[in-house]
């Protein structure tokens, strides 16, 4: 176990979690504990099995108790937090999936194929101060995991950045994301896959996610909200940015939660709006259960009260695009965290005073989020 830690509005202290006798089974577990004046955020970022994510505030004084080796074969008990948490929200990502096409299309309803490529069989770089890195204001981890699947045959990888900043502020990375000072983004690189059967390819995600349930509601599922957003220098192109909330959510409830992107993904190193394609929310995000305990977040959530277990799918792509193997790469960010998420927002100051303006904004570009809009 390692630790290393500084401050600033959250002060961000990192510890690195791992078996004693590791052999081919890497538990890559990273605990960021994020202190501001007032309460701390847990984020535990994990690939063990299946990747997973749990985002926490708790008060200052709520410690986290984990036992290693009961996590090693998921036992009740391997992880928890001293006192009952304020808010808390996770995810896994349950399932990658190839979807093959006859023509030139990206709708899911058309595919000829759909093949499951199991995620916890996977082998991952391990979580070291190489891999992570933390300061007194950001931590990020980055780990690429390999599969012995035909997929992955020529030196495929599907690639995981989590990061977390201590304040709110946009993410550097496109599609520029903005951190609430209690979220953390995740993404998700997909990098020289392969069909030997087609070439008519396009590749989806599963996201199994967990939140809290309010004792008055009894409604199981999420919500999505759309938002208008402006097309900025930041993101260009893009008018939408896309919100799964917790059931029940409401916008000033500090116990909420939020799942959040743009509908773009990117199809090389270097994001633009000519190197984007869709990402879309390709299923209703439906009330499910934790039937068997896959991850590290789907372990602490299954012995939990109260929590709201729902799941969806995103795939990538756009008619026209050249399909996945134009570039064999895709990109996608996503940010997880309590309480509400934030967007951008157009003002202009006249006298000192900043005023909201509705506004028609025309950007004609040929990509698919180049729309006609008022905001």
């Amino acid at each position: 176990m390692s630790t290393s830690a500084n401050g600033t509005k959250r002060r961000l202290n990192c510890t690195t979690y791992h078996f004693e006798d590791s052999g081919n089974e890497n538990l890559n577990l990273v605990h960021v504990k994020a202190d501001s004046a007032k309460d701390t955020i847990h984020y535990i970022w994990s690939t063990y099995n299946l990747p997973s994510v749990i985002v926490s505030r708790t008060t200052l004084d709520t410690e986290v108790k984990l036992d290693v080796e009961k996590l090693r074969t998921f036992e009740n008990g391997a992880l928890n937090f001293s006192k009952d948490p304020l808010a808390f929200t996770g995810l896994t990502i349950s399932e990658l999936f190839q979807l093959s096409y006859q023509n030139d299309d990206a709708d899911i309803d058309n595919t000829i194929k759909i093949e499951r490529l199991s995620l916890q069989n996977f082998l991952w770089n391990n979580a070291s101060y190489e891999s992570l890195k933390c300061s007194d204001y950001s931590a990020s981890l980055e780990l690429k995991g390999t599969s012995d699947d035909k997929a992955f045959s020529n030196n495929g990888s599907f690639e995981l950045q989590f990061s977390v900043i201590g304040d709110e502020e946009a993410a550097p990375d496109s599609p520029h994301l903005i951190y609430t000072g209690n979220s953390t983004q995740i993404r998700i690189n997909l990098e020289n896959l392969n069909s030997k059967n087609s070439s008519r390819i396009r590749y989806g995600l599963e996201i199994k996610m967990f939140s809290h349930l309010a004792g008055t509601c009894s409604d199981m599922h999420c919500k999505l909200d759309t938002s208008k957003v402006i097309s900025d220098e930041f993101s260009p192109g893009i008018f939408s940015e896309i919100d799964i909330l917790s059931p029940c959510f409401k916008a000033d409830s500090e116990k909420g939660s939020f799942l959040t992107w743009k509908p773009v993904s990117y199809t090389s190193k270097e994001p633009s709006v000519q190197n984007s394609a869709d990402a879309k929310l390709t299923s209703s995000c439906s009330s499910t259960s934790i039937s068997h305990i896959q991850s590290v977040a789907e372990l602490y959530f299954n012995e939990e009260k109260n929590i709201a277990v729902n799941d969806f799918n995103v795939t990538f792509g756009t008619k026209g695009d050249g399909f996945y193997t134009k570039t064999e790469y895709t990109s996608w960010s996503l940010m997880l965290g309590t309480g509400v998420s934030v967007h951008y927002k157009l003002s202009i100051a006249y006298g000192g005073f900043a005023k909201r303006m509705t506004i028609c904004y025309w950007e004609i570009i040929h990509k698919p989020h180049g729309i006609i809009d008022c905001l």
